[in-house]
């Protein structure tokens, strides 16, 4: 009789094809468990959401941070993310600033986003929508909006866009029921250290050698924290930027911007605020409108005009419109009035006008108390690891039964390698014995009937393995699997570390079972 293992091409078969659909069952669970990754773009690298919120489309988070970050001098960009109807077809609509439109990656710029939604171009050639075409959005709170398609866009960085459709972050918050102050995730550029301090609360401690004054402690999105009179204090704030502004009456005697990542103290001393400074010999051309939120002007306040450098470029009382001189370009406006104070970046075109909208504490209070009164908690950043605490929870009945199918395609799997061990055995049953009548040593038979199996069981593991992960993509493409819209394919799984811990137990369970099996075997005389 031949003296060599037989069967080793339907064994390696077996196993490739059993390990064919191993990887296909461990795909679809990592596009469970990073199905987040189908909304959230990941622009920088960390994603900060409400800590308490199961679904992204749930989160609540102060945009006042994304502010905080970007004065610190970091990329923070904040975002809403709502499923909605949009021409009775369901998709994602996205709301982004549009000064931030670059980081996306589309072919549209931020005067476009501002006239009207943008559609991915696959989108458009589902709704058979081109530019100038009218949209009917509504959300999943049931909010209605006509928007006019002001471009069709394409995105290779983020091919979510592709199947999207995006709008200006204002109009986001609206048809989202959102008060502007809060977004349901930002985007942040920033080490990890900076973010763990995000949540804490610190002092900080004012000392003053300025007598009979007040004093307006406001966040970096211009909101009021403190105002009273100005004497040595300690306030505890959370992690921000913050605008001290001490005055007296109309008049601002001192003014810094504060910094709070840890207990800080600082010291006020009089100095002049110029009343009025002008780089330029240039003539007024452009006006400043200040309006209360019911669009009465506001008849007397304090502006502040710089350049994006920090450096002063005009500043003046005011009251209801003012003329201002300053040649074209992108400034931060600073406007004081009382215990309010607004800060906002425009670009100025001679000869138009700049509006700034006042909003008091009190109607900031008033919007959080209706719409999130519990959105003061923790954020958190989402990594890899907190895949399933972002699942959408709408979901989750769907999900149980799609793990459910998992489980039994993966006792279906084990079933068909326990049969691959026990086929490996039983066709060289014969030879094993045939060894054993002449009186071969276990080294021996372990040599000429083991070690090819043993061989070919991690080799054809790996192979299956390599073969599964790319044909995952066009076989879900092909079936048409998607969420809102989006194509499941367009999740990618971030490290092949599953994929070699699966080839690492898949491999040792093959050799145990067949080592174990192989010993029934060889007990036979």
């Amino acid at each position: 009789m031949p003296i060599y293992p037989r069967g080793l091409a339907v064994i390696a078969l077996s196993v490739y094809l059993a390990s064919i659909a191993l990887g296909l069952v461990i795909s679809t669970m990592l596009a469970v468990y990073y199905l987040p990754q189908l909304f959230l773009l990941n622009i920088g690298n960390v994603t900060i959401k409400k800590g308490e919120s199961m679904s992204i489309f749930t989160s609540w988070v102060p945009i006042n941070l994304a502010y905080s970050l970007r004065d610190m001098g970091f990329m923070a960009i904040p975002e809403v993310i709502m499923p909605s109807v949009v021409n009775r077809t369901p998709v994602i609509v996205r709301g982004i600033v549009p000064s931030y439109i670059n980081y996306y990656g589309v072919n549209a710029t931020a005067q476009e986003l501002n006239e009207g939604a943008l559609v991915g171009y696959e989108l458009a050639r589902e709704l058979h929508v081109r530019v100038g075409d009218e949209l009917v959005i509504t959300s999943f709170k049931g909010i209605t909006n006509n928007l006019t398609v002001a471009g069709i866009i394409k995105s290779i960085k983020y091919p979510q866009l592709n199947y999207e459709v995006v709008i200006n972050l204002t109009t986001a918050q609206h048809l989202d029921s959102l008060p502007s102050s809060v977004v349901n995730v930002i985007y942040v550029n920033a080490s990890y250290g900076l973010i763990s301090r995000v949540n804490g609360m610190y002092g900080l401690r004012i000392i003053t050698h300025i007598l009979n004054g007040s004093l307006a402690v406001l966040n970096s999105m211009n909101h009021t924290v403190f105002n009273g009179p100005l004497t040595n204090m300690t306030l505890t704030l959370p992690f921000g930027v913050y605008y001290v502004v001490a005055y007296n009456r109309s008049l601002i005697i001192w003014f810094s911007t504060v910094i709070l990542e840890s207990n800080k103290t600082i010291e006020l001393m009089k100095m002049p605020v110029p009343r009025m400074v002008s780089s330029y010999p240039v003539s007024p051309s452009e006006w400043v409108i200040v309006r209360w939120p019911n669009g009465s002007l506001v008849s007397s306040y304090y502006l502040l005009i710089y350049y994006m450098n920090g450096s002063l470029a005009y500043s003046t009382v005011g009251g209801g419109v003012t003329p201002i001189s300053v040649p074209g370009g992108m400034y931060r406006i600073d406007v004081v009035m009382g215990n309010t104070y607004y800060s906002v970046s425009e670009y100025v075109v001679p000869g138009s006008n700049v509006t700034v909208v006042l909003t008091p504490y009190s109607i900031l209070v008033g919007e959080l108390m209706t719409h999130a009164y519990n959105y003061f908690t923790s954020v958190l950043p989402l990594s890899s690891a907190s895949g399933p605490a972002a699942l959408i929870s709408a979901l989750r009945v769907g999900i149980g039964t799609f793990i459910g199918v998992i489980m039994g395609l993966l006792v279906i799997v084990s079933i068909g390698l326990i049969g691959i061990v026990n086929y490996s055995v039983e066709v060289n049953r014969e030879l094993i014995m045939y060894l054993r009548l002449n009186h071969a040593g276990k080294l021996s038979i372990m040599l000429m009937v083991d070690a090819p199996l043993v061989m070919m069981y991690p080799a054809f593991t790996a192979l299956g393995l390599l073969t599964a992960n790319y044909l995952w993509r066009p076989m879900v493409g092909a079936m048409g699997l998607s969420l809102m819209g989006q194509p499941i394919y367009l999740i990618v799984v971030s490290n092949y570390y599953p994929y070699i811990a699966a080839f690492i137990i898949v491999s040792a369970l093959l050799i145990i079972m067949h080592l174990i099996t192989r010993l029934r075997v060889v007990g036979v005389e």
